[in-house]
């Protein structure tokens, strides 16, 4: 597969990720990348992010980083740091992780769109 995206899962089934202490970011955790700079462009948009629903608040964040591909393709490890929106916080426990990289095709310049999610523990 090109253009891929995944994070790295942990024992239980979920990706474990740190809270820092004012809770309006999260990261400890990382996403591997692979895309190949000859069927695709010379780089790609990687996006991760975090919901979190908490009775009637949704709590979004969102981590954006351009990506370099390479030939031959090559994973690359990108350390997150998910930074919530203004005004809002994550609480500690479960939240959806989701994950989009996004890539041309240089020939027919149609976009390549990878997209994944997860379960995501906050500690």
């Amino acid at each position: 597969m090109s253009g891929s995206a995944l994070a790295k899962n942990g024992n239980g089934g979920g990706v474990s990720a740190d809270l820092s202490p004012n809770r309006t970011s999260v990261s400890g955790f990382t996403v591997t990348v692979g895309c190949d700079s000859t069927t695709e462009a010379l780089t790609g948009a990687l996006s991760v992010y975090i919901l979190q629903p908490s009775g009637r608040l949704l709590s979004i964040g969102i981590f954006n980083q351009t990506v370099t591909c390479n030939t031959p393709v090559s994973d690359q490890i990108i350390p997150v740091t998910v930074n919530a929106f203004s005004g809002l916080t994550f609480k500690p426990g479960p939240a959806t992780l989701l994950i989009r990289f996004v890539t041309t095709n240089p020939t027919t310049l149609e976009s390549i769109v990878e997209e994944t999610g997860s379960r995501v523990d906050l500690h």
